[in-house]
């Protein structure tokens, strides 16, 4: 909550402004909105005026108040249900809220193979197969952090090992095992 009102650095003997002043005419993105250490509310309330009047309250060491123009855009990014995080008041607020679903088969591999090219490793047919059957054994949508993820711990078995840089169905469930952990996606624990 400090990062949020005005802040005195005695290192470098300066006052450092809040977040949403630093953002003032752009965005403030809150990624992984729950997963702060103060509870949801607190966050959220701090923010209910300026983001209803676009104006901000600030109180200064010293006791005084100022107050500051609040012309941003506000983004929250979360994995957790809405209804869970704030309440049905506050949530109309946040004008617009995007679910994002998993992505279509062609567009995950096509995914796939951008990345992979990127990154100079070739992934073979067989380990396509086999990262689809994963996905559908275990029930895990097609979500394009996965790919990223999932190529670099494959990158790195491939360096450590001294291997050639080549994705098989072995190299691939070594990855996708190390990724998730034992739960119902089928990784396990070393």
């Amino acid at each position: 909550m400090d990062m949020l009102e005005v802040n005195h650095s005695e290192h470098n003997r300066i006052w450092i402004a809040p977040l949403q002043m630093i953002a003032n005419n752009g965005i403030l993105v809150i990624d992984d909105l729950g997963r702060q250490p103060m509870p949801v509310a607190t966050l959220l309330n701090r923010w209910i005026v300026p983001m209803e009047y676009n104006y901000d309250h600030l109180s200064l060491p010293n006791g005084q108040q100022i107050t500051i123009p609040f012309v941003l855009t506000m983004a929250f990014s979360t994995n957790l249900d809405p209804q869970t995080i704030a309440d049905p008041a506050f949530l109309r607020r946040l004008g617009y809220k995007i679910q994002f679903q998993p992505l279509l088969e062609n567009d995950y591999i096509n995914l796939w193979s951008d990345l992979s090219e990127n990154k100079g490793i070739e992934v073979l047919s067989s380990a396509f197969e086999t990262l689809l059957n994963l996905h559908s054994l275990h029930k895990v949508g097609y979500f394009p952090c996965l790919p990223k993820d999932i190529l670099g711990i494959s990158q790195d078995i491939i360096q450590f090992e001294e291997i050639t840089p080549q994705v098989d169905s072995t190299i691939l469930q070594r990855a996708w095992d190390l990724y998730f952990t034992a739960d119902e996606h089928g990784g396990s624990v070393l």
